[in-house]
């Protein structure tokens, strides 16, 4: 099951979802007592640009698996991008302040910060050692690009996406179509 969540997670960074939907699905039938198996589904329809269908296993993970930061942080992406910015925020917020010196807590809070269009916030949140874990991984480099997007920083935000291209984000129609950041 290890190697089909690498799989589903590889494929759908770099625009080939579609390839591995249904195996996002089996993997859930395959090892339906690992918590964080249920969130792949949500995860692959995300960056196919199904936002509307990406939160709910995101919720099925959370309920296994309710202290997870990681699985936390990505359902808040997940409801920002179906367009629930208040539920997002509300996400961002409790994370953010449950953890606010941890890598997750501080991504949390830039994005919380984007949300609110408070750039400072953002650049807070990004210390020295979030800012250097976060650039040497696509998935991450790409969340803080979406902050600065979403407060309007819109150099800040190039650098990032490249940054996450640059570490292999290559889902071009995510970038260029499906993101609404």
């Amino acid at each position: 099951p290890d190697s089909m969540a690498w799989l589903c997670s590889l494929c759908a960074l770099s625009g080939k979802g579609q390839a591995v939907t249904a195996m996002a699905s089996r993997l859930v039938e395959i090892d339906p007592l690992t918590p964080t198996y249920h969130f792949m589904p949500g995860f692959v329809a995300l960056l196919c640009g199904d936002f509307e269908h990406a939160p709910g296993p995101f919720e099925a993970a959370l309920r296994g698996e309710p202290s997870n930061q990681m699985l936390r942080l990505a359902y808040g992406q997940a409801l920002l991008m179906k367009g629930d910015r208040s539920r997002a925020s509300e996400v961002f917020e409790s994370l953010s302040a449950e953890a606010p010196d941890d890598f997750f807590g501080r991504l949390a809070n830039a994005m919380k910060s984007g949300l609110a269009g408070d750039p400072h916030g953002i650049r807070s949140s990004l210390n020295e050692a979030v800012s250097t874990a976060a650039s040497g991984d696509m998935n991450y480099a790409w969340i803080v690009g979406q902050a600065w997007a979403l407060a309007g920083q819109n150099d800040e935000s190039l650098r990032w996406l490249r940054t996450a291209v640059d570490h292999g984000f290559i889902n071009y129609p995510m970038l260029s179509r499906f993101d609404p950041t």
